[in-house]
C-alpha cells in the first residue's frame, strides 16, 4: 500500500458494499476515538487522505 493509493480504484473498495463501507468507517472512529462526518468521509479517496484526516482530529482533540 502506497500513500497515493486510490481507496476504490487502487485498492478496490468499490468491490465493498455500502455497510462495508459504513463500517470501515467507524472501525476507524473506533480505533481512534473520532468522529468522521459523512462529508469528511466522502472526500476520503486515497489512503493518504484517510491518514491525514485522521492525523488531523486526533491532533485537535488533544488541544
Amino acid at each position: 500500500m502506497q500513500p497515493d493509493d486510490r481507496l476504490v480504484e487502487d485498492l478496490r473498495m468499490d468491490a465493498m458494499d455500502s455497510l462495508s463501507t459504513v463500517e470501515y468507517v467507524i472501525e476507524i472512529e473506533k480505533e481512534f476515538e473520532i468522529t468522521i462526518p459523512n462529508a469528511a468521509a466522502e472526500k476520503m479517496r486515497t489512503f493518504q487522505s484517510v491518514v491525514d484526516y485522521v492525523a488531523g482530529a486526533v491532533k485537535a482533540k488533544e488541544v
